[in-house]
Protein backbone atom coordinates (compact mmCIF):
# COMPACT_ATOMS: atom_id res chain seq x y z
CA UNK A 1 0.00 0.00 0.00
CA UNK A 2 1.38 3.41 -1.01
CA UNK A 3 0.89 6.49 1.15
CA UNK A 4 1.91 10.10 0.72
CA UNK A 5 4.03 11.82 3.36
CA UNK A 6 1.01 13.90 4.39
CA UNK A 7 -1.05 10.73 4.92
CA UNK A 8 1.79 9.28 7.00
CA UNK A 9 1.90 12.39 9.20
CA UNK A 10 -1.79 12.11 10.20
CA UNK A 11 -1.90 8.32 10.39
CA UNK A 12 -3.23 6.55 13.49
CA UNK A 13 -0.08 4.41 13.44
CA UNK A 14 2.74 5.89 15.61
CA UNK A 15 5.42 4.47 13.32
CA UNK A 16 3.80 6.02 10.25
CA UNK A 17 3.56 9.40 11.97
CA UNK A 18 7.27 9.55 12.78
CA UNK A 19 8.09 8.46 9.22
CA UNK A 20 5.90 11.20 7.78
CA UNK A 21 7.27 13.83 10.15
CA UNK A 22 10.93 13.07 9.59
CA UNK A 23 11.38 11.98 5.99
CA UNK A 24 12.35 14.93 3.76
CA UNK A 25 9.73 16.03 1.27
CA UNK A 26 12.06 16.23 -1.73
CA UNK A 27 14.47 13.74 -3.28
CA UNK A 28 14.36 10.88 -0.77
CA UNK A 29 17.32 8.59 -1.39
CA UNK A 30 17.54 5.21 0.34
CA UNK A 31 21.13 4.52 1.30
CA UNK A 32 23.06 1.47 2.43
CA UNK A 33 22.73 0.50 6.08
CA UNK A 34 26.50 0.10 6.57
CA UNK A 35 27.33 -2.34 9.34
CA UNK A 36 23.76 -2.36 10.67
CA UNK A 37 21.56 -5.38 10.02
CA UNK A 38 18.25 -4.08 8.81
CA UNK A 39 17.03 -1.86 11.65
CA UNK A 40 18.14 1.46 10.06
CA UNK A 41 16.43 3.37 7.25
CA UNK A 42 18.81 6.05 5.98
CA UNK A 43 17.75 9.08 3.95
CA UNK A 44 18.97 12.52 2.94
CA UNK A 45 17.62 15.90 1.91
CA UNK A 46 19.74 17.09 -1.01
CA UNK A 47 17.82 20.35 -1.39
CA UNK A 48 19.81 21.72 1.54
CA UNK A 49 23.05 23.60 0.99
CA UNK A 50 24.93 20.88 2.85
CA UNK A 51 23.97 17.28 2.24
CA UNK A 52 23.32 15.67 5.62
CA UNK A 53 22.40 11.97 5.63
CA UNK A 54 20.04 10.90 8.42
CA UNK A 55 18.63 7.68 9.75
CA UNK A 56 15.45 6.29 11.20
CA UNK A 57 16.33 3.51 13.62
CA UNK A 58 14.28 0.89 15.42
CA UNK A 59 16.06 0.91 18.77
CA UNK A 60 15.71 -0.93 22.05
CA UNK A 61 15.34 1.42 25.01
CA UNK A 62 18.79 0.34 26.31
CA UNK A 63 20.41 1.11 22.95
CA UNK A 64 18.65 4.46 22.94
CA UNK A 65 20.13 5.30 26.34
CA UNK A 66 23.60 4.39 25.05
CA UNK A 67 23.17 6.66 22.02
CA UNK A 68 22.25 9.53 24.33
CA UNK A 69 25.23 8.89 26.59
CA UNK A 70 27.79 8.95 23.76
CA UNK A 71 26.55 12.44 22.86
CA UNK A 72 26.54 13.59 26.52
CA UNK A 73 22.75 13.62 26.78
CA UNK A 74 21.03 12.73 30.05
CA UNK A 75 17.69 11.00 30.43
CA UNK A 76 15.81 14.31 30.32
CA UNK A 77 17.25 15.51 27.02
CA UNK A 78 19.76 17.97 28.52
CA UNK A 79 23.55 17.89 28.81
CA UNK A 80 25.01 15.15 30.98
CA UNK A 81 27.50 17.38 32.77
CA UNK A 82 28.94 14.61 34.94
CA UNK A 83 29.85 12.51 31.89
CA UNK A 84 31.21 15.60 30.17
CA UNK A 85 33.45 16.53 33.10
CA UNK A 86 34.71 12.95 33.31
CA UNK A 87 35.86 13.01 29.65
CA UNK A 88 37.66 16.31 30.17
CA UNK A 89 39.28 15.13 33.42
CA UNK A 90 40.59 12.04 31.62
CA UNK A 91 42.10 14.25 28.89
CA UNK A 92 43.69 16.64 31.39
CA UNK A 93 45.21 13.75 33.36
CA UNK A 94 46.49 11.60 30.49
CA UNK A 95 46.94 13.60 27.29
CA UNK A 96 50.22 15.52 27.28
CA UNK A 97 49.62 16.66 23.72
CA UNK A 98 46.52 18.56 24.82
CA UNK A 99 48.28 20.76 27.38
CA UNK A 100 47.46 24.37 26.44
CA UNK A 101 50.18 26.84 25.54
CA UNK A 102 51.33 28.98 28.47
CA UNK A 103 49.42 32.26 28.46
CA UNK A 104 52.33 34.33 29.80
CA UNK A 105 53.16 35.48 26.26
CA UNK A 106 49.72 37.06 25.83
CA UNK A 107 49.83 40.81 26.28
CA UNK A 108 46.95 42.90 27.64
CA UNK A 109 44.61 39.92 27.58
CA UNK A 110 41.15 40.66 28.93
CA UNK A 111 38.77 37.95 30.10
CA UNK A 112 35.22 37.82 31.38
CA UNK A 113 34.98 37.13 35.12
CA UNK A 114 31.99 34.77 35.21
CA UNK A 115 31.30 35.40 38.92
CA UNK A 116 31.40 39.20 38.82
CA UNK A 117 30.13 39.39 35.22
CA UNK A 118 32.65 42.00 34.21
CA UNK A 119 35.65 42.14 31.87
CA UNK A 120 38.98 42.19 33.72
CA UNK A 121 42.67 42.08 32.88
CA UNK A 122 43.67 38.42 32.91
CA UNK A 123 45.58 37.53 36.09
CA UNK A 124 49.04 35.96 35.84
CA UNK A 125 48.96 32.32 34.62
CA UNK A 126 45.24 32.72 33.98
CA UNK A 127 43.36 29.53 33.13
CA UNK A 128 40.45 30.48 30.92
CA UNK A 129 37.85 28.98 28.60
CA UNK A 130 37.41 30.45 25.09
CA UNK A 131 34.21 30.73 23.07
CA UNK A 132 34.02 30.21 19.31
CA UNK A 133 30.65 31.15 17.81
CA UNK A 134 28.86 32.97 15.02
CA UNK A 135 27.95 36.58 15.74
CA UNK A 136 25.10 36.74 13.24
CA UNK A 137 23.34 39.99 12.46
CA UNK A 138 23.79 42.91 14.91
CA UNK A 139 21.47 42.60 17.90
CA UNK A 140 19.68 45.32 19.86
CA UNK A 141 22.47 45.43 22.45
CA UNK A 142 24.99 46.15 19.72
CA UNK A 143 23.39 49.48 18.74
CA UNK A 144 25.72 52.41 19.50
CA UNK A 145 23.07 54.20 21.58
CA UNK A 146 22.50 51.16 23.83
CA UNK A 147 25.98 49.69 24.01
CA UNK A 148 27.82 50.21 27.33
CA UNK A 149 31.40 51.43 27.28
CA UNK A 150 34.12 48.79 27.27
CA UNK A 151 34.75 46.86 29.52
CA UNK A 152 31.23 47.02 31.01
CA UNK A 153 28.95 44.20 29.90
CA UNK A 154 25.41 44.87 28.68
CA UNK A 155 22.57 43.93 31.03
CA UNK A 156 21.32 41.30 28.61
CA UNK A 157 23.85 39.02 26.91
CA UNK A 158 23.25 36.93 23.79
CA UNK A 159 21.97 33.51 24.79
CA UNK A 160 25.08 31.70 23.51
CA UNK A 161 27.33 33.87 25.70
CA UNK A 162 25.03 33.45 28.71
CA UNK A 163 25.01 29.67 28.30
CA UNK A 164 28.80 29.66 27.86
CA UNK A 165 29.20 31.43 31.21
CA UNK A 166 27.12 28.66 32.75
CA UNK A 167 29.22 25.92 31.08
CA UNK A 168 32.47 27.61 32.14
CA UNK A 169 31.41 27.59 35.79
CA UNK A 170 30.12 24.00 35.63
CA UNK A 171 33.50 22.89 34.28
CA UNK A 172 35.20 24.50 37.27
CA UNK A 173 36.61 27.63 35.61
CA UNK A 174 36.16 31.29 36.45
CA UNK A 175 37.26 33.12 33.30
CA UNK A 176 35.82 33.11 29.79
CA UNK A 177 37.26 34.80 26.69
CA UNK A 178 34.66 36.14 24.24
CA UNK A 179 35.96 38.26 21.36
CA UNK A 180 32.98 40.61 21.29
CA UNK A 181 33.51 41.69 24.90
CA UNK A 182 37.20 41.04 25.56
CA UNK A 183 38.39 43.13 22.59
CA UNK A 184 37.58 46.83 22.60
CA UNK A 185 35.57 47.06 19.38
CA UNK A 186 36.08 50.86 19.25
CA UNK A 187 39.85 50.83 19.73
CA UNK A 188 41.66 50.12 16.45
CA UNK A 189 45.02 49.57 18.13
CA UNK A 190 43.57 47.07 20.60
CA UNK A 191 41.72 45.28 17.81
CA UNK A 192 44.91 44.98 15.75
CA UNK A 193 46.95 43.73 18.71
CA UNK A 194 44.37 41.17 19.88
CA UNK A 195 43.68 39.89 16.36
CA UNK A 196 47.39 39.28 15.83
CA UNK A 197 47.59 37.20 19.01
CA UNK A 198 44.26 35.43 18.51
CA UNK A 199 46.05 32.24 17.47
CA UNK A 200 47.89 32.22 20.79
CA UNK A 201 44.66 32.98 22.68
CA UNK A 202 42.92 29.84 21.41
CA UNK A 203 46.10 27.79 21.84
CA UNK A 204 46.24 28.92 25.48
CA UNK A 205 42.60 28.20 26.35
CA UNK A 206 41.95 25.28 28.69
CA UNK A 207 38.90 24.37 26.62
CA UNK A 208 37.17 26.02 23.67
CA UNK A 209 33.38 25.98 23.64
CA UNK A 210 32.33 25.75 19.99
CA UNK A 211 28.73 26.84 19.40
CA UNK A 212 27.98 25.08 16.12
CA UNK A 213 24.19 25.14 16.57
CA UNK A 214 22.07 27.90 15.07
CA UNK A 215 23.06 30.81 12.88
CA UNK A 216 23.72 33.55 15.43
CA UNK A 217 24.66 34.31 19.03
CA UNK A 218 21.03 34.28 20.18
CA UNK A 219 20.52 30.54 19.60
CA UNK A 220 22.26 29.36 22.77
CA UNK A 221 23.98 26.08 23.61
CA UNK A 222 21.71 23.03 23.26
CA UNK A 223 21.60 21.03 26.48
CA UNK A 224 21.78 24.20 28.60
CA UNK A 225 18.50 26.08 28.73
CA UNK A 226 17.04 24.15 25.79
CA UNK A 227 16.65 20.43 25.16
CA UNK A 228 18.63 18.58 22.53
CA UNK A 229 16.68 17.46 19.47
CA UNK A 230 18.92 14.43 19.00
CA UNK A 231 16.58 11.50 19.65
CA UNK A 232 13.17 12.27 18.24
CA UNK A 233 11.34 9.04 19.01
CA UNK A 234 8.02 7.29 18.92
CA UNK A 235 7.27 4.14 20.95
CA UNK A 236 6.40 1.10 18.86
CA UNK A 237 6.25 -1.49 21.63
CA UNK A 238 7.05 -1.40 25.33
CA UNK A 239 10.77 -1.91 24.64
CA UNK A 240 11.20 -0.60 21.08
CA UNK A 241 11.15 2.94 19.71
CA UNK A 242 11.40 4.35 16.20
CA UNK A 243 14.05 7.05 16.45
CA UNK A 244 15.23 9.84 14.14
CA UNK A 245 19.01 10.18 14.44
CA UNK A 246 21.62 11.96 12.36
CA UNK A 247 24.64 10.20 10.89
CA UNK A 248 26.92 11.72 13.56
CA UNK A 249 27.30 14.84 15.65
CA UNK A 250 30.50 15.77 13.81
CA UNK A 251 28.78 15.58 10.43
CA UNK A 252 26.31 18.11 11.76
CA UNK A 253 29.24 20.35 12.70
CA UNK A 254 30.48 20.28 9.10
CA UNK A 255 26.98 21.23 7.91
CA UNK A 256 26.71 24.18 10.31
CA UNK A 257 26.92 27.92 9.76
CA UNK A 258 29.85 27.94 12.20
CA UNK A 259 31.83 25.62 9.91
CA UNK A 260 31.21 27.84 6.86
CA UNK A 261 32.62 31.00 8.44
CA UNK A 262 36.20 32.15 7.82
CA UNK A 263 36.92 33.40 11.35
CA UNK A 264 36.03 30.09 12.99
CA UNK A 265 38.66 28.02 11.14
CA UNK A 266 41.63 29.17 13.20
CA UNK A 267 39.55 29.06 16.39
CA UNK A 268 38.88 25.35 16.03
CA UNK A 269 42.25 24.57 14.45
CA UNK A 270 44.39 26.07 17.20
CA UNK A 271 42.41 24.98 20.25
CA UNK A 272 43.79 21.95 22.11
CA UNK A 273 40.50 20.79 23.65
CA UNK A 274 37.22 21.42 21.80
CA UNK A 275 33.66 21.06 23.03
CA UNK A 276 31.31 21.09 20.01
CA UNK A 277 27.63 21.86 20.61
CA UNK A 278 25.06 21.01 17.91
CA UNK A 279 21.28 20.74 18.14
CA UNK A 280 21.26 17.02 18.90
CA UNK A 281 24.35 16.46 20.99
CA UNK A 282 27.84 17.37 22.16
CA UNK A 283 31.16 15.95 21.03
CA UNK A 284 34.55 16.42 22.66
CA UNK A 285 37.59 16.41 20.36
CA UNK A 286 41.10 16.94 21.69
CA UNK A 287 44.48 17.00 19.94
CA UNK A 288 45.45 13.58 21.30
CA UNK A 289 42.42 12.05 19.64
CA UNK A 290 43.23 13.76 16.35
CA UNK A 291 46.82 12.46 16.32
CA UNK A 292 46.08 8.94 17.58
CA UNK A 293 44.29 6.88 14.93
CA UNK A 294 43.38 4.19 17.47
CA UNK A 295 41.55 6.77 19.58
CA UNK A 296 40.19 8.63 16.58
CA UNK A 297 38.40 5.70 14.99
CA UNK A 298 35.28 6.66 13.08
CA UNK A 299 34.04 9.22 15.61
CA UNK A 300 35.36 12.24 13.69
CA UNK A 301 33.77 12.81 10.30
CA UNK A 302 36.14 13.29 7.38
CA UNK A 303 34.83 16.79 6.72
CA UNK A 304 35.56 18.19 10.18
CA UNK A 305 38.83 16.27 10.54
CA UNK A 306 40.15 18.11 7.48
CA UNK A 307 39.72 21.44 9.29
CA UNK A 308 41.60 20.34 12.42
CA UNK A 309 45.35 19.86 12.97
CA UNK A 310 47.15 16.68 11.96
CA UNK A 311 50.73 15.41 11.75
CA UNK A 312 52.20 17.89 9.27
CA UNK A 313 55.33 19.97 9.02
CA UNK A 314 54.80 23.76 9.35
CA UNK A 315 54.86 24.37 5.58
CA UNK A 316 52.22 21.75 4.84
CA UNK A 317 50.13 22.84 7.80
CA UNK A 318 50.12 26.47 6.63
CA UNK A 319 49.03 25.52 3.12
CA UNK A 320 46.47 23.05 4.48
CA UNK A 321 44.96 25.85 6.57
CA UNK A 322 44.81 28.16 3.56
CA UNK A 323 43.05 25.48 1.48
CA UNK A 324 40.47 25.09 4.23
CA UNK A 325 40.15 28.86 4.68
CA UNK A 326 39.69 29.91 1.06
CA UNK A 327 36.07 29.94 0.00
CA UNK A 328 34.68 30.40 3.52
CA UNK A 329 32.35 33.33 4.07
CA UNK A 330 33.14 36.71 5.61
CA UNK A 331 30.74 39.43 6.70
CA UNK A 332 33.42 42.06 6.05
CA UNK A 333 35.69 41.29 3.08
CA UNK A 334 38.48 43.39 4.54
CA UNK A 335 38.81 40.85 7.38
CA UNK A 336 40.25 38.15 5.10
CA UNK A 337 43.82 38.40 6.40
CA UNK A 338 42.81 39.21 9.97
CA UNK A 339 40.77 36.01 10.13
CA UNK A 340 43.77 33.74 9.41
CA UNK A 341 46.83 35.74 10.52
CA UNK A 342 46.67 34.48 14.10
CA UNK A 343 46.91 30.86 12.96
CA UNK A 344 49.72 31.54 10.48
CA UNK A 345 51.66 33.31 13.22
CA UNK A 346 51.85 30.14 15.32
CA UNK A 347 53.89 28.15 12.77
CA UNK A 348 57.61 27.95 13.52
CA UNK A 349 60.05 28.68 10.69
CA UNK A 350 57.32 29.90 8.33
CA UNK A 351 56.78 33.49 7.23
CA UNK A 352 53.96 34.82 5.08
CA UNK A 353 53.05 37.75 2.87
CA UNK A 354 49.37 38.53 2.32
CA UNK A 355 48.59 34.98 3.48
CA UNK A 356 51.06 33.31 1.09
CA UNK A 357 53.44 30.97 2.93
CA UNK A 358 57.21 31.56 2.64
CA UNK A 359 59.99 29.32 3.94
CA UNK A 360 63.77 29.19 3.60
CA UNK A 361 65.39 25.93 2.49
CA UNK A 362 66.93 23.89 5.32
CA UNK A 363 69.50 22.36 2.98
CA UNK A 364 73.13 23.42 3.41
CA UNK A 365 73.53 23.07 -0.37
CA UNK A 366 70.68 25.40 -1.25
CA UNK A 367 69.67 28.96 -0.44
CA UNK A 368 66.28 28.58 -2.11
CA UNK A 369 63.22 30.42 -0.88
CA UNK A 370 59.99 28.47 -1.09
CA UNK A 371 56.86 30.51 -1.76
CA UNK A 372 53.39 28.99 -2.00
CA UNK A 373 52.30 30.70 -5.20
CA UNK A 374 51.42 27.36 -6.82
CA UNK A 375 47.72 27.40 -6.00
CA UNK A 376 44.82 27.28 -8.43
CA UNK A 377 41.05 27.51 -8.55
CA UNK A 378 39.01 24.53 -9.65
CA UNK A 379 36.30 26.95 -10.80
CA UNK A 380 36.56 30.65 -11.74
CA UNK A 381 35.43 33.09 -9.07
CA UNK A 382 35.21 36.81 -8.28
CA UNK A 383 37.91 39.15 -6.96
CA UNK A 384 38.09 40.34 -3.37
CA UNK A 385 39.00 44.02 -3.17
CA UNK A 386 41.93 45.14 -1.05
CA UNK A 387 44.05 42.01 -1.56
CA UNK A 388 46.46 41.05 -4.38
CA UNK A 389 45.58 38.62 -7.15
CA UNK A 390 48.68 36.50 -6.38
CA UNK A 391 47.24 35.58 -2.96
CA UNK A 392 44.24 33.28 -2.43
CA UNK A 393 42.88 36.06 -0.21
CA UNK A 394 42.42 38.15 -3.36
CA UNK A 395 39.64 35.83 -4.56
CA UNK A 396 36.32 34.51 -3.29
CA UNK A 397 36.78 30.87 -4.15
CA UNK A 398 38.02 27.50 -2.98
CA UNK A 399 41.63 26.76 -3.92
CA UNK A 400 43.82 23.73 -4.33
CA UNK A 401 47.58 23.68 -3.80
CA UNK A 402 49.74 21.54 -6.00
CA UNK A 403 51.26 18.86 -3.80
CA UNK A 404 54.88 19.84 -4.19
CA UNK A 405 56.91 22.60 -2.58
CA UNK A 406 57.86 25.31 -5.08
CA UNK A 407 60.80 27.67 -5.03
CA UNK A 408 61.20 30.89 -6.97
CA UNK A 409 62.41 30.23 -10.50
CA UNK A 410 66.10 30.86 -11.12
CA UNK A 411 65.02 32.97 -14.12
CA UNK A 412 62.89 35.23 -11.93
CA UNK A 413 63.83 37.94 -9.44
CA UNK A 414 61.04 38.44 -6.89
CA UNK A 415 60.95 41.43 -4.54
CA UNK A 416 58.48 42.36 -1.82
CA UNK A 417 57.73 45.71 -0.18
CA UNK A 418 59.37 45.82 3.24
CA UNK A 419 60.41 48.74 5.44
CA UNK A 420 59.66 51.35 2.79
CA UNK A 421 61.35 49.73 -0.22
CA UNK A 422 61.23 46.71 -2.52
CA UNK A 423 63.65 44.03 -1.28
CA UNK A 424 64.49 40.51 -2.38
CA UNK A 425 62.26 38.13 -0.47
CA UNK A 426 65.31 36.33 0.96
CA UNK A 427 66.50 39.60 2.56
CA UNK A 428 63.13 40.24 4.22
CA UNK A 429 62.37 36.65 5.28
CA UNK A 430 61.35 36.30 8.91
CA UNK A 431 59.97 39.83 9.18
CA UNK A 432 57.28 39.90 6.48
CA UNK A 433 54.35 38.83 8.66
CA UNK A 434 55.10 41.82 10.90
CA UNK A 435 54.35 44.14 7.96
CA UNK A 436 50.64 43.57 8.49
CA UNK A 437 49.16 46.75 9.92
CA UNK A 438 45.75 48.31 10.17
CA UNK A 439 46.77 51.04 7.70
CA UNK A 440 49.35 49.70 5.25
CA UNK A 441 50.70 51.36 2.11
CA UNK A 442 49.42 50.27 -1.29
CA UNK A 443 52.91 48.97 -2.20
CA UNK A 444 52.45 46.15 0.35
CA UNK A 445 50.12 44.42 -2.09
CA UNK A 446 52.60 44.25 -4.97
CA UNK A 447 55.39 41.88 -5.95
CA UNK A 448 58.09 43.37 -8.18
CA UNK A 449 59.15 40.75 -10.70
CA UNK A 450 61.99 40.64 -13.20
CA UNK A 451 61.45 37.75 -15.57
CA UNK A 452 60.69 36.73 -19.15
CA UNK A 453 57.16 37.59 -20.25
CA UNK A 454 55.68 35.86 -23.30
CA UNK A 455 52.53 37.03 -25.06
CA UNK A 456 50.59 33.83 -25.76
CA UNK A 457 47.50 33.27 -27.87
CA UNK A 458 44.31 31.97 -26.26
CA UNK A 459 41.70 30.27 -28.44
CA UNK A 460 38.14 29.33 -27.59
CA UNK A 461 37.71 25.70 -28.66
CA UNK A 462 34.26 24.27 -29.22
CA UNK A 463 32.68 21.64 -31.45
CA UNK A 464 35.90 19.61 -31.29
CA UNK A 465 35.38 15.84 -30.83
CA UNK A 466 36.35 14.63 -27.31
CA UNK A 467 37.62 18.09 -26.30
CA UNK A 468 35.81 20.06 -23.56
CA UNK A 469 34.65 23.51 -24.64
CA UNK A 470 36.66 26.37 -23.17
CA UNK A 471 39.31 29.06 -23.57
CA UNK A 472 42.64 27.26 -24.14
CA UNK A 473 46.18 28.59 -24.12
CA UNK A 474 48.05 27.91 -27.37
CA UNK A 475 51.49 26.85 -26.18
CA UNK A 476 54.24 26.70 -28.87
CA UNK A 477 56.10 23.57 -27.81
CA UNK A 478 58.41 23.17 -30.78
CA UNK A 479 58.52 24.02 -34.49
CA UNK A 480 56.06 21.21 -35.35
CA UNK A 481 53.56 21.09 -32.48
CA UNK A 482 51.44 23.53 -30.50
CA UNK A 483 49.98 22.39 -27.20
CA UNK A 484 46.45 23.44 -26.27
CA UNK A 485 46.00 23.50 -22.51
CA UNK A 486 42.83 24.32 -20.60
CA UNK A 487 44.08 26.59 -17.78
CA UNK A 488 42.87 26.85 -14.23
CA UNK A 489 41.11 30.19 -14.57
CA UNK A 490 40.83 32.50 -11.58
CA UNK A 491 38.74 35.26 -13.15
CA UNK A 492 35.12 34.62 -14.13
CA UNK A 493 35.28 36.84 -17.21
CA UNK A 494 38.00 34.81 -19.00
CA UNK A 495 35.65 32.36 -20.67
CA UNK A 496 35.35 33.30 -24.33
CA UNK A 497 36.92 34.94 -27.39
CA UNK A 498 40.40 34.71 -28.90
CA UNK A 499 42.91 36.95 -27.12
CA UNK A 500 46.59 37.46 -26.30
CA UNK A 501 47.72 37.57 -22.67
CA UNK A 502 51.13 37.96 -20.96
CA UNK A 503 52.45 34.78 -19.31
CA UNK A 504 55.49 34.12 -17.11
CA UNK A 505 57.11 31.48 -14.90
CA UNK A 506 57.50 32.61 -11.28
CA UNK A 507 57.84 29.35 -9.31
CA UNK A 508 59.05 25.86 -10.17
CA UNK A 509 59.63 22.54 -8.48
CA UNK A 510 62.99 21.30 -9.74
CA UNK A 511 65.56 21.83 -12.49
CA UNK A 512 66.70 19.20 -14.98
CA UNK A 513 70.05 19.57 -16.72
CA UNK A 514 70.95 17.54 -19.79
CA UNK A 515 73.88 18.21 -22.12
CA UNK A 516 73.72 21.87 -23.06
CA UNK A 517 70.28 22.83 -21.80
CA UNK A 518 68.50 23.38 -18.52
CA UNK A 519 64.79 22.86 -17.95
CA UNK A 520 62.78 23.83 -14.88
CA UNK A 521 60.35 20.96 -14.57
CA UNK A 522 56.81 21.31 -13.24
CA UNK A 523 56.91 25.08 -13.47
CA UNK A 524 53.71 26.97 -12.89
CA UNK A 525 53.02 29.45 -15.66
CA UNK A 526 51.00 32.48 -14.57
CA UNK A 527 48.46 34.03 -16.92
CA UNK A 528 48.16 37.77 -16.36
CA UNK A 529 46.14 40.75 -17.47
CA UNK A 530 47.83 44.12 -17.88
CA UNK A 531 46.46 47.23 -16.18
CA UNK A 532 47.86 50.75 -16.47
CA UNK A 533 50.61 50.37 -13.84
CA UNK A 534 50.60 46.69 -12.88
CA UNK A 535 49.72 43.15 -13.92
CA UNK A 536 46.96 41.05 -12.37
CA UNK A 537 46.93 37.26 -12.18
CA UNK A 538 43.85 35.74 -13.89
CA UNK A 539 44.80 32.05 -14.16
CA UNK A 540 47.60 29.51 -14.42
CA UNK A 541 48.65 26.25 -16.08
CA UNK A 542 51.56 23.82 -16.07
CA UNK A 543 53.04 21.01 -18.14
CA UNK A 544 52.85 18.40 -15.43
CA UNK A 545 51.59 14.97 -16.43
CA UNK A 546 48.53 15.34 -14.19
CA UNK A 547 47.30 18.62 -15.71
CA UNK A 548 43.79 18.32 -17.05
CA UNK A 549 43.02 18.58 -20.75
CA UNK A 550 46.27 18.91 -22.70
CA UNK A 551 45.99 18.47 -26.47
CA UNK A 552 48.46 18.83 -29.32
CA UNK A 553 47.89 20.32 -32.75
CA UNK A 554 50.24 19.81 -35.64
CA UNK A 555 50.97 22.80 -37.85
CA UNK A 556 48.72 21.14 -40.44
CA UNK A 557 45.79 21.54 -38.02
CA UNK A 558 45.18 18.00 -36.69
CA UNK A 559 44.31 17.97 -32.95
CA UNK A 560 45.03 14.90 -30.85
CA UNK A 561 45.20 14.18 -27.09
CA UNK A 562 48.60 13.64 -25.46
CA UNK A 563 49.48 10.61 -23.39
CA UNK A 564 51.87 12.21 -20.89
CA UNK A 565 53.45 9.48 -18.81
CA UNK A 566 54.20 9.93 -15.12
CA UNK A 567 57.54 11.49 -14.31
CA UNK A 568 59.07 13.31 -17.26
CA UNK A 569 56.65 14.64 -19.88
CA UNK A 570 58.94 17.49 -20.97
CA UNK A 571 61.69 15.19 -22.23
CA UNK A 572 59.13 13.22 -24.22
CA UNK A 573 58.34 16.18 -26.46
CA UNK A 574 61.37 18.45 -26.23
CA UNK A 575 63.27 20.65 -23.82
CA UNK A 576 60.29 22.77 -22.74
CA UNK A 577 61.97 26.12 -23.42
CA UNK A 578 60.93 26.72 -27.04
CA UNK A 579 57.94 28.83 -25.98
CA UNK A 580 60.20 31.45 -24.36
CA UNK A 581 62.06 32.30 -27.57
CA UNK A 582 59.63 35.09 -28.44
CA UNK A 583 59.50 36.51 -24.93
CA UNK A 584 61.23 39.55 -23.48
CA UNK A 585 62.56 40.31 -20.02
CA UNK A 586 60.45 42.83 -18.16
CA UNK A 587 60.37 44.46 -14.75
CA UNK A 588 56.78 44.81 -13.60
CA UNK A 589 54.49 44.90 -10.58
CA UNK A 590 52.12 42.00 -9.91
CA UNK A 591 49.18 43.20 -7.84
Amino acid sequence: MTKTLEELRVSACPSCRILGSNLPIHDIRFLSTGDRSGNYLRFSDQDKKYWLPSSLALMHKDEMSLARATSYIDGEGYADTNQLKESIRDCVSNHKQCIPQACNTLKDLKVLDCDKRTVVLAPESCQFVALSYVWGQPTVEAKPTDRPQFPTLPDVLPRTVEDSIKVTKILGHKYLWVDRYCIDQHNTDDQYHQINQMGAIYSSAQITIIAAAGTDAMFGLPGFGREFSYLESCPVTRDLCLVNVTNSVTRSVSASTWYSRAWTLQEGYLSRRRLFFVEHGITYICDEELQNEDLRGASIATEIAASLPSKMNPWDRANHMMRQFAGRSLTYEGDALNAIIGALGTLEGVDHKEGVTIQRSNSSRSSSIYMALNWCHGLPCSRRKGFPSWSPLGWRGQIDNLDYQTSISSDCSLEVWHEGAFKHVSDAFGELSEDHRAHRPAEERYLRLTTTVVMLDFEYLEHEPSIPTGLYVKFPYDSEIDLFILPFWDAEDMQGGNIKLPCAVVVRRRTLIQKNWRCEQESQILIMRQHSTYYERVGCFNLHWSHRHIYAREKQGRIFPLDLTYGNPLLEYGDGTFWKKHGEERIFLLG
